[in-house]
């Protein structure tokens, strides 16, 4: 798996992201855990591939996104997010 750390802009510095990119996997058997541990989804995926957000025990935002990064990386490139810049 590829782990990813995101830094935001100064406004947005109380947020972090955390994200595990899954090349392969069983997604529905994943989120069927957290649930059943009682985790929170904080987003319902809306990008490239399949995604679970959810809250770790601190509160903490964590993604776990099957497919990997040239993937998303190739999503973003052809529909950017707002703000996004590539260098």
């Amino acid at each position: 798996p590829y782990f990813c750390c995101q830094s935001f802009a100064p406004q947005f510095s109380f947020l972090c992201g955390c994200s595990w990119f899954y090349t392969t996997g069983d997604m529905a058997s994943f989120r069927e855990k957290i649930q059943h541990a009682g985790v929170t989804e904080w987003k319902s995926n809306k990008s490239e591939g399949e995604s679970i957000y959810f809250l770790d025990p601190d509160g903490y935002q964590l993604e776990v996104h099957c497919g990997d990064l040239e993937s998303r990386l190739r999503s973003c490139k052809e529909s950017p997010y707002d703000e996004m810049e590539f260098f």
